[in-house]
């Protein structure tokens, strides 16, 4: 997206336009729901799961417009169309937040320092030359997180990288990842993962 909310809007819909043509109305309802899956991932990762703003609704709304019109490839095109429009405008409206100049050095500074465990929240608005009161309310309504869930969050997503392809012991992990105990990391990751380090990699 870069920023650019049109160019964005261009290319969804350029990418939906396959999906009509030719094809019986349940196979266009299908290929649309992988659509939908895949674009509700992304603004997972920009932390949307949800919006009070009642025109962007559908796009949180599961199989809504099977139950809601008569399902044909045309029915589907015209939902399909509203529902990019609305993921982009919630996407870019996000964006536009996370671009605050303290934010950019904040993730920059948490991504270069995640492995020490004394990262605070004060230490990181000493770094961003900004107060910790203001610095906490701008991560709550950029990322409805606040910061310790937000760096926790960052290790996780470092220690499942870890345990998908090294051969380290979860407490090394644990260590190389910024938590002060083993019984921490595992106390978070199964709050964010549903299940322990050693049954992520047991599974994977």
């Amino acid at each position: 997206m870069e920023g650019n909310d049109e160019l964005a809007m261009q290319k969804s819909l350029q990418l939906c336009n396959p999906i009509y043509k030719g094809q019986s109305p349940d196979e266009t309802y299908g290929a649309f729901e992988c659509y939908r899956q895949a674009f509700q991932n992304t603004l997972t990762t920009y932390h949307i799961t949800e919006t009070n703003q009642k025109e962007y609704a559908l796009v949180f709304e599961d199989l809504a417009y099977k139950t809601d019109v008569e399902l044909t490839p045309e029915s589907v095109k015209e939902y399909m169309e509203r529902f990019c429009i609305a993921a982009i405008h919630l996407l870019f409206s996000k964006y536009q937040k996370q671009q605050h100049k303290y934010l950019i050095k904040a993730k920059r500074f948490i991504e270069e320092h995640y492995t020490d465990p004394d990262l605070s929240l004060n230490l990181l608005a000493e770094e961003c030359g900004t107060t910790t009161s203001y610095l906490s309310k701008l991560f709550k309504e950029s990322f409805g997180i606040n910061f310790v869930e937000y760096l926790n969050r960052h290790r996780i997503d470092q220690a499942k990288e870890l345990l998908d392809v090294g051969m380290d012991t979860i407490g090394e992990i644990a260590s190389a990842t910024g938590f002060n105990s083993q019984q921490n990391f595992n106390r978070v990751f199964k709050k964010h993962m549903g299940k322990t380090p050693g049954q992520y990699r047991s599974v994977k």
